[in-house]
């Protein structure tokens, strides 16, 4: 369970990792990149080096500036296909206009304009599998992406992380899901006027911070001995303490955050929540609660675990 809100930790600090320095809360994007579509010329080509001469003829480029009365019909005819489609052919026709062109399109085969007549069973073949390569190609280039500008994705993401944007801030009380500024027990045990699951950082806080003047052996994140890892008298953990926290989450093997492992992450953190009776909790509960200090380390979040559980509604950005 820890682990999993442990998790969300490590992604909260964008692509920090324990080597990333103390004061470096910044969510940085890796630039986009560019998907390129294959190259099926020479696909192209092979297929139209197959074709029967009245089809190659359609595409193919006059010899000479003056134009032929079979010039003149061909340009008659209706068109053999979109405007893509003939520009795509008519580069094949291109491609194999003469001896030396054609057989370097065949060569890469194992032929060439000497011996292509043992290709005379694959054609059908080919052609199939060339228009498929054609369909999928202009299905790609006919994709929009869409992607907004990364100063857009980093409010968004600051926003499901931390409630707002500009990172962690002890000091931004109703932004965290605290109604005053109040302590560790208030916040995560008491719950009646506080929201302890609307943002990660406060949920981090509530499970691997304790209160002020804890004893030693009750810290759940880090060394038994660790003594700086509380919330302040009234309030968050300061940023001191939010900055240990963050650098000894478990350090992921790829440190590029997508949207897809912040979906499985979030997913995560929600099945750490659990019901006892009419309260939800996360993080280490035993039978006498979960004040940070004496008890266990855990939110209490008071009659959200009913008609069913977890109720995450009220986390920020987090569906239930």
């Amino acid at each position: 369970m820890i682990r999993a809100i442990a998790t969300i930790a490590l992604l909260s600090a964008g692509a920090a990792s324990a080597t990333t320095p103390a004061d470096d809360d910044n969510i940085t994007f890796e630039p986009a990149r560019q998907t390129a579509s294959a190259d099926i010329s020479d696909l192209l080509a092979l297929n139209m080096s197959l074709a029967d001469e009245t089809w190659q003829a359609k595409f193919k480029q006059p010899k000479s500036e003056k134009s032929s009365s079979s010039d003149m019909e061909r340009e008659q005819e209706a068109t053999p296909g979109t405007e893509t489609e003939v520009t795509a052919w008519t580069s094949a026709a291109e491609a194999i206009n003469s001896k030396t062109k054609l057989d370097a399109v065949l060569k890469p085969y194992g032929y060439d304009s000497t011996n292509m007549s043992l290709l005379a069973t694959a054609p059908q073949a080919i052609k199939h599998y060339t228009a498929l390569a054609f369909d999928a190609q202009q299905q790609l280039a006919a994709i929009s992406i869409g992607d907004k500008p990364d100063i857009e994705l980093k409010q968004a993401l600051d926003k499901a992380i931390y409630g707002a944007a500009g990172g962690y801030n002890p000091a931004a009380t109703p932004t965290a899901g605290l109604a005053t500024a109040a302590g560790r027990e208030a916040v995560c045990e008491q719950s009646g006027e506080h929201n302890p699951v609307k943002t990660i950082p406060t949920m981090v806080a509530c499970v691997c911070a304790v209160k002020k003047g804890m004893l030693a052996a009750k810290a759940p994140c880090g060394p038994n001995t660790e003594t700086t890892v509380t919330w302040q008298p009234a309030g968050l953990p300061a940023l001191a303490a939010w900055n240990k926290l963050r650098t000894r989450c478990p350090v992921l093997s790829d440190a590029t955050i997508t949207a897809s492992k912040v979906e499985h992450a979030l997913n995560k953190a929600k099945q750490a929540f659990y019901n006892k009776e009419i309260n939800l909790y996360v993080g280490k509960y035993n039978s006498s609660g979960c004040n940070g200090s004496d008890n266990g380390a855990c939110i209490k979040y008071i009659n959200q675990a009913q008609p069913t559980y977890p109720n995450s509604t009220k986390r920020s950005g987090l569906a239930s």
